[in-house]
């Protein structure tokens, strides 16, 4: 199915349709909801996501079929009278009997031919509006060459050459399973009808009828919708719809069948040609024209995705590189879409030519490059408008003089070159003017920078000791360093780094439990008090460690506990459901005995609380849930939801709008804290009540003055209604209702008129208290 979505067309030829702002092109044109699964086709959106947008999917192929509007009175709504009986086929305007006794089906009156059988009913919904035909083919008893036909003038002789779509419903009653369906066609209109006589036999048996074509079909009480494709070998002016010439096997049962709806339509093959195209890009404007008339709609598309904003016959493309591509056009019809041919757009290129020249060691800008060699270069630039032109770059490089320098000095001091203080190793280029060829002279000095030797020695006494380096007494932590001369005659240093280590005394602190003992040095210790040993450091020095010994006592605890009936005690990871006396030993803070002793007691259970059984209420109803029983000693009463939320603490509980199931617990508490629960479940059953008329009067009367839909409970709002005079036009609209009690509806007025009497189409959307969406459409009687 394909989906464009159009607004305000107006299909003359098709009057009789309900125009709305959405058009399906598909083997319905209507729908009142799309599908997330639905290419829609005119959106630039990959609605479906296959990957492929708009008419890239191949789900938004055109049938290539232009409209022509040569069936008159398609869906039998325009009518003479209301059938009452047999073969009052007279009342369906522009339509009569092929042959004798065919009928005319309207919902004002007769809907079935009650005087075959009961069984010869059609389907149910009809396909399209109120009224159909129906025919016969055979009759029992033994009567296999009665058949019935229906024809109509067309609107406008086919033309000859010209292949058209023909497509209606074809209705199976429960006792009619088969036919032979055949299309024929006359070039003289009044040879309608073709017979007066029950025994003539089909139309190819009178002069001046064709069989177009033939199919056979099966229905099993169903609508079926039926699609010829007929070609105009000659200038046909009538067609006849009807059963083949041979006998239906089934005639006994009296085969009985319906049509509605039918449209005959021009097929177009290939795409249309475009009517005007002027101008090129990078130069002017681009305008493309395919001109079918203003009663159709456009829909431009590049590279076959739609052009946004682009709906009307002609297209206008700016001076810009972007609008490359290739651009059709759809054209919308009632019946289906007709794609244009396809025109591709491409950019024209512009070359040019550059010559530059620079010094060796400079650079030249272009286009963002930085070039330095000398060769050939090509460059694409691109305009204001986005067209591209390439030029050609010729650079040459001319080389400069060169000169090396290789000073030597000591670190710390620093050489003077063209104004510049060095004093780090390393290459340095000078640039200096030239006379040769205006090119510049480069001067590299590659500058070696001698260390000054450094060496460091780490060393490390106790406090008290005594260190002699050099002749000098070094007895503090440190830094010394002592200069030599090198060979090279740079400067050489040598640098004690002197640690001088503490004598020290440490504290520590320690507890134990009574009854334990704790290890220090050689001692083995159990009373509390304050111990001193002597050690050596890991540098070898002295230390001391002074140690805090505290011990600790064991600790009692008395717990007194109650729990309900069923429920249990946890006492240090020990379970107990008994009443008595009990004993855990676990650690205190100071992690020593603590040893806990606990009196659990136990309250026996009491009668209990119980619900109702599970119910079902309507959507949007209340509910009162009364308890069937609740124990005399409970004294707190508490309703929860499935999420654990509290509802009400009062002894009943109203539920108001109930839109979805839910589970409702209600739980009873005694002065112990002991509880019961009961649980009740509450199913929402989506009993939608939308109530329409079919009729009204709007004559100032306070009687059926106005058309609205009633609703029961479950209807929260109404989110949009429209009503549609027979010509498509849009007569009255509301949305967002949110007060259904405050709105009267329809008063019968059109632009602050009376709107004339007749039959209008609405289409209203209502939202349940569920949050889902109910569709309503139908037709409306408007009498004054």
């Amino acid at each position: 199915m394909k989906i464009y979505l159009i607004e305000n067309l107006d299909f003359p030829s098709f009057k009789h349709h309900m125009r709305v702002y959405l058009i399906v092109i598909a083997s319905i044109f209507f729908s009142l909801s799309i599908s997330a699964q639905i290419e829609i086709c005119n959106n630039s959106i990959d609605d479906d996501g296959d990957g492929l947008i708009d008419i890239q999917d191949s789900d938004c192929d055109c049938d290539q079929i232009l409209p022509s509007g040569l069936i008159p009175n398609e869906s039998f709504e325009i009518m003479e009278c209301c059938p009452t009986g047999e073969a009052d086929f007279q009342c369906a305007t522009s339509w009569q009997q092929a042959a004798p006794t065919s009928d005319y089906f309207h919902t004002c009156g007769i809907t079935y031919p009650t005087w075959i059988s009961p069984t010869q009913q059609p389907p149910q919904p009809l396909p399209d509006g109120q009224g159909y035909v129906g025919f016969r083919d055979g009759k029992r008893p033994g009567r296999p060459d009665y058949k019935e036909y229906v024809g109509a003038c067309l609107t406008d002789e086919m033309e000859v050459g010209k292949v058209y779509t023909l497509d209606f419903f074809l209705g199976f009653p429960l006792s009619s399973n088969s036919i032979n369906m055949t299309i024929y066609a006359t070039t003289e209109c009044n040879n309608l009808p073709f017979t007066t006589n029950f025994d003539t036999g089909c139309p190819t048996s009178n002069p001046g009828w064709d069989q177009l074509d033939a199919q056979f079909i099966q229905g099993d009480n169903e609508w079926l919708n039926v699609t010829f494709d007929l070609f105009a070998d000659k200038p046909y002016t009538a067609i006849i719809l009807g059963p083949g010439c041979g006998a239906n096997l089934n005639y006994e049962n009296d085969p009985y069948f319906f049509v509605d709806r039918l449209n005959l339509v021009e097929k177009v093959e290939e795409g249309l040609p475009f009517t005007n195209i002027e101008g090129s890009l990078c130069e002017e404007e681009i305008t493309l024209q395919l001109d079918l008339g203003d009663e159709f709609g456009y829909q431009w598309y590049m590279d076959g995705i739609a052009i946004l904003g682009e709906e009307s016959n002609t297209i206008t493309l700016a001076v810009q590189a972007f609008n490359v591509g290739t651009y059709s056009v759809v054209i919308i019809t009632p019946v289906g879409c007709v794609l244009s041919e396809e025109l591709e757009l491409t950019l024209p290129i512009l070359f040019g030519e550059e010559e530059a020249t620079i010094c060796e060691g400079e650079t030249y800008s272009i286009a963002g490059d930085i070039l330095t060699d000398a060769g050939e270069y090509l460059y694409t630039y691109e305009s204001i408008q986005g067209c591209d032109s390439i030029v050609t770059l010729n650079l040459n490089v001319l080389e400069a003089s060169q000169t090396s320098l290789t000073p030597t000095i000591c670190e710390g001091e620093f050489i003077i070159i063209n104004g510049e203080t060095l004093t780090l190793s390393g290459n340095y280029f000078y640039t200096f003017d030239s006379a040769i060829n205006n090119c510049d002279s480069i001067v590299t000095v590659v500058l070696t920078v001698l260390e000054s030797a450094t060496r460091t020695e780490f060393f490390s006494i106790c406090e008290g000791d005594p260190f002699m380096f050099e002749g000098t007494d070094l007895t503090t932590t440190g830094t010394y360093p002592f200069f030599y001369t090198q060979a090279n005659g740079c400067d050489s240093t040598f640098i004690i780094d002197l640690t001088v280590r503490e004598n020290y005394t440490q504290d520590a602190f320690a507890s134990i439990c009574s009854g334990e003992v704790y290890p220090f040095g050689t001692q083995t210790l159990a009373d509390a008090g304050t111990y001193t040993v002597g050690l050596t450091s890991i540098y070898g020095c002295d230390s001391s460690v002074v140690l805090t010994l505290d011990v600790e006592e064991a600790t009692f605890s008395q717990i007194e506990a109650t729990i309900c009936e069923g429920e249990f005690y946890n006492l240090e990871g020990t379970v107990y459901r008994n009443a008595g006396s009990y004993q855990a030993v676990t650690s205190n803070v100071n992690n020593c005995d603590s040893t806990i002793f606990l009196d659990l007691e136990t309250i026996s259970w009491n009668d209990g609380v119980e619900l109702p059984l599970d119910t079902v209420i309507n959507l949007g109803s209340d509910i009162i849930i009364i308890p069937v029983y609740v124990a005399p000693d409970f004294l707190q009463t508490v309703w929860l939801d499935e999420a654990g939320e509290v509802l009400s603490n009062d002894p009943t509980l109203l539920l108001t709008g109930v839109t979805q199931d839910q589970e409702i617990t209600m739980t009873a508490v005694d002065e112990y804290g002991c509880a019961d629960k009961d649980n009740i479940v509450i199913r929402v059953d989506r009993n939608i009540g939308i109530y329409t008329p079919n009729i009204f009067s709007p004559n100032g009367d306070v009687s059926n003055d106005y058309f609205r839909s009633t609703v029961n409970e479950s209807i929260g709002s109404l989110k949009e209604i429209n009503i549609y005079d027979r010509w498509g036009n849009l007569v009255y609209h509301r949305e967002n209702l949110t007060d259904l009690s405050v709105w009267q509806g329809w008063d019968g007025k059109f632009n602050g008129k009376d709107a004339v009497s007749g039959v209008y189409v609405y289409i209203s959307t209502f939202l349940a208290l569920d949050g889902k969406e109910e569709n309503v459409s139908g037709n409306i009687t408007l009498i004054r």
